[in-house]
């Protein structure tokens, strides 16, 4: 099994599990996050291979964890807390951070050249900012390279 499948495989048990302990459904998990019709469902179904970090974050939100437990991931970020909200106050509070937009831009480009990958630009762009946006809380201003490979396997599939 690929990294990529564990991934997904972990965050599926993740969701079904603390909806379980919640007594929540998928759809009042999408209704109460304000996501899509079927966004949790085709994440538990295996039809969606690819969520955006902004749909994680809303899952999490809801289920009262970070995005990285539901990844299995080992956060480093101190806004990883449960908190209705925390990850738009987080990036509120930070004001913008040029060093860390040009190293995750950096991080990127490399990563889409060593594996020869052709994106639009809304696709890189948003690629780019997921990178930022997931490593603004990092304390040492960095972008988050296993995070970033992590994204571009999960928007560039088949």
């Amino acid at each position: 099994m690929s990294n990529t499948a564990q991934v997904l495989e972990h965050l599926k048990q993740q969701i079904k599990t603390r909806m379980e302990s919640k007594n929540l459904t998928a759809s009042s998990v999408e209704k109460k996050s304000g996501l899509k019709v079927s966004a949790v469902r085709n994440i538990l179904a295996g039809k969606s291979t690819n969520p955006g970090i902004e749909t994680l974050v809303a899952i999490a939100e809801i289920l009262e964890c970070s995005a990285d437990d539901l990844l299995g991931i080992e956060s480093k970020n101190p806004f990883s807390s449960p908190t209705k909200g925390h990850t738009k106050k987080a990036t509120e509070s930070h004001a913008w951070n040029s060093d860390l937009y040009k190293d995750a831009l950096q991080v990127v480009d490399k990563l889409l050249a060593e594996r020869n990958i052709s994106l639009n630009v809304e696709q890189v762009l948003n690629i780019i900012k997921e990178v930022y946006l997931y490593s603004i809380s990092g304390n040492d201003f960095k972008a988050d390279k296993k995070f970033a490979k992590w994204v571009i396997e999960n928007n560039t599939k088949d």
